[in-house]
């Protein structure tokens, strides 16, 4: 599960996690089993996120531009910084975001679907355990 959490965003992982319950199940691994390792995975993972959060510094300059082919690049402005600012601002880090523009392929294709976001592991497990079969959720 941790690697499945680090790897993926949220829809990822609920749906990675989904059939990997799924895959467990037929082969032969009992729900009532599983169930304790899940939830005290999920614990775990819960209180490293929780930990991550509270070390990352609320001390950080966020610098955001669009992407340009002539515009400034990361580390001019960081040298700008460096040299004017730095002093002057109590920032422990600075961070330079350059996004691109949409391209052609974004424009004129549609995005592909996705699963709802609000999948409920709890009641995913509870309907496996009163039907005594798995569902395939996909």
């Amino acid at each position: 599960m941790r690697h499945y959490w680090l790897q993926n965003n949220t829809k990822n992982f609920e749906s990675m996690l989904e059939n990997f319950i799924i895959r467990l199940t037929d082969r032969g691994h009992l729900l009532q089993n599983l169930l304790s390792i899940f939830q005290h995975a999920a614990r775990h993972l819960s209180n490293l996120t929780i930990q991550k959060q509270q070390q990352k510094s609320s001390d950080t300059l966020f610098i955001h531009q669009r992407y340009h082919p002539k515009g400034l690049k990361r580390k001019d402005i960081r040298d700008v910084y460096d040299k004017t600012l730095k002093p002057f601002l109590d920032f422990d880090n600075m961070t330079v975001a350059i996004s691109r523009p949409r391209n052609l392929g974004e424009v004129l294709t549609k995005p592909p679907l996705e699963k709802p976001t609000s999948i409920d592991i709890q009641n995913l497990i509870d309907e496996v355990k009163s039907n005594d079969s798995p569902k395939h959720y996909l």
